[in-house]
């Protein structure tokens, strides 16, 4: 972000005595008093752990050029040029619609129930090939993630590739007023956050509003493997609809899986410019979902077939994201960042077809946020598990009696071990007695699986 103070100010509405400022020139913008550098305009936000109107000190030493508040400040007078707004959260939104809407290349929107951040990466990595692209750190696809990564760039980038992300009703529209894409993809509709959305046709109706601030010409590209979207699609003349498929072989975006590993997956994409074959370094077949959206949208924006293998090869993903390691004769499936119904579904099947003869050791979290459904969900869940054909079942969070219960139904035999704690974990890890193996670890953000993940590589290591 580059803007004068001035600027600024006229946009948000904003009061404070900053008129010997008003030619100041904004190089940057943090909400965390530590990452402040000379230039920025730091942003005081609210919430039940923290006020960053407690850290203005801090950053006004760390060469902050202006402070964004929701209170006066009286202790700075003079000291530093403050803009008083009703509402920083809502602020921040707007400089970064402002940001956009002054951006000349094009933005390209990501959403759907699993997969997001991974066709974000995907096509990022495509598009880099050619251009300089800005994408949202990790996986900052909420109102204030979308808001510090779009304000983040230069604006020198040719493309933009944001994903977005919601979990209760109208929260969509807020996400797409500010990102406004040119192409908007929806990857897949699924069970998660219903406690906010109700159902997976609420999910629908929800992931598709997106599609509804296409800009005038642009394009919507979803997948029609999913019969939930067709009735919320926009009725507007003036977009191009195109559609993707990963479980059907005719159409123009179509593709198969060829073969499997614990850490790389083979797949035949057939797009517009024809058939392309395709290495990836990351396993799952559901991954074949994620790779033909990032294609076909790198095809509609006219990229060859050498750029969409040479991104496609070279993609990484973030932390915590479907990561393999071999530590002696074990292998280790991380994919410890989040879980809901749809991606634990897919992610098991997939640890099933790729162990071979090796014991199989599952590590699996809750899956929140999914209100009056989650017992079921949970159920289901357990029943899962069991059929992937795990030895063990090492199981941490709520809903564990209703795991346990899917997991006793599909198996007349013991394995399922709940747990509180990394010494309970390391206790039921050292019972299995194994010398090698598959671990997979799986759960929603909120359980932080990673903790055990730590605590079994220093044991196997």
């Amino acid at each position: 972000m580059r803007m004068s103070l001035s600027e600024i100010g006229r946009l948000l509405g904003a009061v404070g005595d900053y008129a010997l400022f008003r030619d100041l020139i904004v190089t940057g913008l943090s909400t965390d008093s530590r990452s402040v550098t000379p230039g920025d305009l730091f942003v005081c936000l609210s919430g039940n752990r923290f006020d960053g109107h407690h850290f203005v000190w801090e950053a006004l030493h760390k060469g902050a050029a202006a402070v964004l508040v929701e209170r006066p400040l009286m202790d700075f007078n003079g000291e530093i040029p403050l803009l008083l707004v009703k509402d920083t959260l809502q602020a921040l939104g707007n400089l970064a619609a402002e940001w956009r809407r002054r951006f000349p290349g094009l933005v390209l929107g990501v959403t759907g129930t699993a997969g997001k951040t991974t066709v974000k990466e995907f096509l990022s990595s495509i598009l880099a090939t050619q251009d300089q692209v800005g994408k949202n750190h990790k996986n900052w696809n909420n109102r204030l993630g979308l808001s510090l990564s779009i304000l983040g760039f230069s604006a020198q980038e040719q493309y933009w590739v944001l994903e977005a992300g919601v979990s209760e009703k109208n929260e969509m529209e807020d996400l797409a007023s500010i990102l406004r894409p040119d192409l908007a993809i929806l990857v897949n509709i699924g069970p998660c956050h219903l406690e906010g959305l109700g159902d997976p046709d609420g999910v629908a109706a929800e992931k598709c509003r997106l599609l509804q601030f296409v800009r005038p010409g642009g394009h919507i590209l979803v997948s029609r493997d999913y019969p939930e979207i067709a009735s919320h699609l926009p009725e507007r003349g003036d977009l191009q609809l195109l559609s993707f498929s990963a479980a059907e072989s005719e159409g123009l975006y179509t593709g198969r899986c060829r073969k499997i590993s614990a850490s790389e997956s083979l797949f035949s994409l057939e797009l517009k410019q024809g058939r392309l074959d395709i290495a990836i370094p990351y396993s799952g077949r559901f991954m074949l979902e994620n790779a033909l959206a990032a294609a076909a949208a790198a095809d509609v924006l006219g990229l060859d077939g050498a750029s969409i293998q040479k991104g496609l090869a070279s993609a990484r993903l973030p932390e915590h994201r479907c990561q393999v390691q071999s530590l002696g004769h074990f292998q280790i499936i991380d994919d410890c960042y989040n879980a809901n119904p749809l991606a634990m579904q897919r992610a098991l099947a997939n640890v099933a077809e790729i162990r071979g003869k090796a014991p199989l050791v599952l590590v699996l979290g809750e899956m929140k946020e999914l209100g009056p459904s989650a017992p079921k969900a949970h159920t289901a869940l357990g029943e899962m598990a069991a059929q992937a054909g795990c030895i063990a079942l090492i199981y941490y969070g709520d809903y564990r009696e209703e795991v346990r219960a899917g997991f006793n139904k599909a198996r007349d035999r013991g394995g399922f071990e709940p747990v509180n704690s990394k010494p309970e974990f390391l206790a039921a890890w050292r019972g299995l007695g194994l010398e090698e193996g598959l671990v997979f670890f799986k759960g929603s953000r909120g359980c932080g699986l990673e903790k055990f993940l730590e605590v079994l590589v220093q044991e196997i290591a």
